[in-house]
């Protein structure tokens, strides 16, 4: 016998659910599932804002383990210019502003732009595709 146990949706589009088999005499399992294809998943991500993607867990968990299912993880879809983006259009202008969005923080720290996203000689040189998002902060 199955039950639906959790499902989860990403801007009201179901991605994936928790589902709990049992059988008479045996233990129960909980399976997580998802009903879309890969294609789909990176649809949703294209679509996706930058904010979103660098707080995945929290905005769009089940979306996050269903992207893992595929072996597609947050080093596939955010990219250094992502985050450059969300750092800069959010106002943190040193590592101590930046410190209010922990995570945001962490993946700073984790790929080593602390330098290259505080100074903006290096952020110009580094990410030039982002001078057009500058412009309009």
């Amino acid at each position: 016998m199955e039950r639906l146990v959790h499902e989860y949706a990403y801007m009201g589009r179901p991605v994936a659910r928790v589902i709990e088999t049992s059988m008479p005499g045996r233990k129960k399992y909980r399976e997580f599932t998802t009903d879309l294809e890969e294609t789909d998943l990176r649809e949703i991500l294209r679509e996706m804002p930058v904010e979103d993607k660098v707080h995945m867990k929290a905005r769009a968990y089940g979306l996050h383990l269903a992207l893992e299912l595929f072996d597609v993880y947050e080093e596939d879809y955010l990219t250094d210019e992502d985050l450059a983006i969300h750092v800069l259009t959010s106002g943190f202008h040193n590592l101590t502003e930046l410190s209010k969005d922990k995570r945001a923080r962490q993946l700073v720290k984790d790929r080593g732009l602390e330098r290259k996203l505080f100074s903006e000689d290096a952020i110009l040189e580094e990410f030039p595709e982002i001078r057009e998002e500058m412009g309009s902060i």
